[in-house]
């Protein structure tokens, strides 16, 4: 008598399986990273009610108010809003060296009205708006099944909702980095700062009717925060080490190294000076309107609007005095 003969079955992916193992990875990822950034926040001095009458607490929001743009509300404990905070992850590879300033600008670019709506909401209760993102470099479903997996950390805020509004920017190269810049923090002002008393120089200093094509992106001047204490310049520090060590957005510190670099001998057009420290984020056009703006506050020396041969230089006390005022 033959022996029956065994089938084997084996099992096949089903379609879709492959993405929904992905959403889900994906999913874990981000409520991880916001559950640490929740930690941190409500661990702070300003979160410690041994150290503040009213302490500051997060929690989400409706999903059928703003829930479906905003993560998470930061509010003090029986007193008003302090934040709307919505809180984002992106995937990198491991070789690829973080642009915090085209990292924050893609996430906020995807966003599309949801920003806008954030924007407004906080604007309604006087509160900031901030966008958080969380980028880490190790394969999502690892990423997914490893608590230790850590985040670099990129954020942008600001109070108001115009497209050229003053807003803050910062990145930390760790969970760790972020929480020991945030720990001893009182107020919500000493974390995420914006230099109003900046505000009434640039507009004193820029014209107050510019033409369409020479509009001073005002954000420019606002892109830094102080968030940490102010570091000594020295007068004979090295021009392009002192932009280097500067925290400043990245298209903004292109803007002031090409004017480190720029030639002294004759007058040459923009284009061939800028051209080469464009970066995706740092078009020339934006750079061209930054030495606009820094021309208006006695940073660069020599620019003449609407000329195309430009003889510019650093004003190196200007550069300092600008440097330590953001």
């Amino acid at each position: 008598m033959r022996a029956a003969s065994k089938i084997i079955h084996t099992p096949s992916l089903a379609y879709g399986k492959a993405e929904d193992k992905l959403q889900e990875a994906t999913t874990r990822i981000h409520n991880r990273f916001q559950g640490q950034l929740v930690s941190m926040i409500e661990s702070a001095d300003w979160g410690n009610f041994k150290l503040t009458k009213h302490p500051i607490e997060c929690h989400h929001p409706d999903f059928r108010s703003y829930g479906h743009f905003c993560d998470l509300v930061l509010a003090k404990r029986e007193a008003e809003v302090v934040a709307l905070m919505e809180v984002k992850t992106r995937s990198m590879r491991p070789e690829k060296a973080m642009d915090a300033s085209t990292t924050i600008s893609q996430v906020m670019e995807s966003m599309g009205p949801r920003l806008m709506e954030l924007k407004q909401a906080a604007y309604e209760q006087g509160a900031l708006w901030i966008v958080a993102v969380g980028v880490y470099s190790t394969p999502a479903i690892t990423a997914a099944h490893h608590w230790s997996t850590d985040f670099k950390v990129v954020m942008c805020w600001g109070r108001e909702v115009g497209e050229f509004a003053p807003t803050g920017q910062y990145s930390w190269e760790s969970m760790a980095s972020l929480d020991r810049s945030m720990m001893r923090c009182r107020e919500p002002h000493e974390f995420w700062a914006i230099k109003a008393s900046l505000m009434s120089q640039v507009k004193q200093l820029i014209s107050p009717e510019p033409e369409a094509d020479d509009v001073a992106h005002d954000e420019v001047m606002y892109s830094s925060s102080t968030l940490f204490d102010h570091v000594t310049i020295s007068e004979t520090d090295d021009l392009e080490e002192i932009i280097r060590n500067a925290p400043l957005v990245r298209h903004l510190q292109l803007t002031l190294l090409a004017l480190a670099n720029w030639p002294n001998e004759e007058a040459v057009t923009m284009r061939s000076q800028l051209e080469p420290y464009e970066e995706p984020g740092a078009s020339m056009n934006y750079m061209r309107k930054n030495i606009g703006t820094l021309a208006s506050l006695g940073v660069v020396v020599g620019f003449k609007r609407h000329s195309q041969r430009q003889r510019l230089s650093l004003d190196r006390a200007g550069l300092i005095k600008y440097l330590q005022s953001i």
